[in-house]
């Protein structure tokens, strides 16, 4: 089939969600289900996009609540990938037959670094959940304090 252009998708999206700038690589997926567990979210998102595209997956969890927040961050490898994910998902409901659809909004944090840098700096203060990101390296799943090290020795850091 015909892959559509960055230039098509914008044009074509027509949801309620503001559609990212370019270059931004880190989403917001907001009305998570609850019991959703990353598993699950992981599964949704491969359906819009093969499991290379990201790097970075937090879905975090409510202790008191025993379920998500109902937010998950996710950051793509390119532009290109969060853009298809972006038009592919906005407003689409969830497998698990929720009544609320997904809804996607641009995350503060934007990139594997600042994703990773801004885990590390919540790791241990109140209200913090235990559940950590999943950071694929190179294809394979990695600490984020692994990849926070690989980051800043290859930036020279």
């Amino acid at each position: 089939g015909h892959i559509l252009s960055c230039e098509d998708l914008r044009a074509s999206y027509c949801g309620t969600d503001r559609i990212p700038d370019i270059g931004v690589t880190t989403l917001m997926l907001r009305q998570v289900p609850r019991h959703f567990t990353l598993e699950q979210l992981l599964s949704d998102i491969q359906t819009v996009v093969p499991h290379t595209a990201y790097d970075f997956v937090h879905l975090p969890f409510d202790a008191k609540r025993s379920g998500n927040i109902t937010l998950a961050f996710v950051n793509f490898v390119h532009p290109e990938a969060a853009l298809r994910a972006f038009v592919a998902l906005s407003g689409r409901r969830w497998s698990s037959a929720s009544a609320q659809p997904c809804r996607m909004t641009v995350a503060k944090a934007q990139g594997l670094y600042e994703n990773l840098a801004h885990y590390e700096s919540r790791m241990g203060r109140p209200g913090h959940t235990g559940n950590p990101p999943l950071v694929l390296w190179g294809g394979r799943a990695i600490a984020p304090a692994d990849a926070l090290r690989l980051l800043r020795c290859r930036d020279g850091e």
